[in-house]
């Protein structure tokens, strides 16, 4: 039955293919799925139930990109607009306006430092080497780096189930859930869909 949507959507188009995206402003994007990786993510929220991951979205180069770090080999990732959500498991997506961040060249600057590294998966949700990252990890630090002021975000620390103790062989985790940006003042929801 979701296969059969998802088809109908590609065919019909996306609801964010009518989106208009101001090219001078930063936006973070969410989507949510109902994958077993998506579902144990989402149980790890502070309080949305519809996240699982997230992405910085800019305009460079004639066009909308999203930047996020992803489970995979090449763990930077970069995909246009319309790419970060054309998946059939994604049953949730919003756009957030990041108030008062220009699209200008410090941000691209420090976006392509990341782009240049290489980045993997940080699969312990640790945070302690540079070099590996998680999707709200990589969002954390590139707006502290932005504005260290408006954007201070602390760690939860949660007490892991037990099959996810056993799994990252420790009892705690000290994180930044995905949906931590979503109580920032300085972050607008311009819209949202579920899928």
């Amino acid at each position: 039955m979701r296969l059969a949507i998802f088809f109908i959507l590609i065919s019909c188009g996306s609801p964010f293919d009518s989106l208009e995206l101001d090219k001078e402003k930063v936006y973070l994007l969410f989507r949510g799925t109902h994958t077993k990786q998506g579902i144990v993510i989402k149980s790890y929220n502070i309080s949305d139930e519809n996240i699982s991951h997230v992405g910085i979205c800019l305009f460079v180069e004639g066009y909308f990109n999203v930047y996020n770090i992803v489970d995979k080999a090449d763990s930077f990732e970069v995909l246009d607009l319309k790419s970060f959500y054309a998946n059939e498991d994604i049953e949730y997506g919003s756009v957030w306006e990041l108030m008062g961040v220009k699209n200008d060249k410090k941000i691209k600057d420090i976006i392509k430092d990341y782009e240049e590294r290489e980045i993997r998966f940080d699969m312990s949700f640790s945070g302690d080497e540079d070099e590996y990252m998680y999707c709200s990890e990589f969002v954390v630090e590139v707006l502290k780096k932005v504005d260290s002021i408006k954007f201070q975000f602390i760690k939860h620390n949660k007490r892991l189930k037990p099959i996810h103790a056993t799994i990252l062989e420790k009892d705690f985790l000290d994180y930044y859930p995905v949906d931590i940006f979503t109580d920032n003042p300085n972050l607008k929801k311009i819209v949202e869909y579920y899928f």
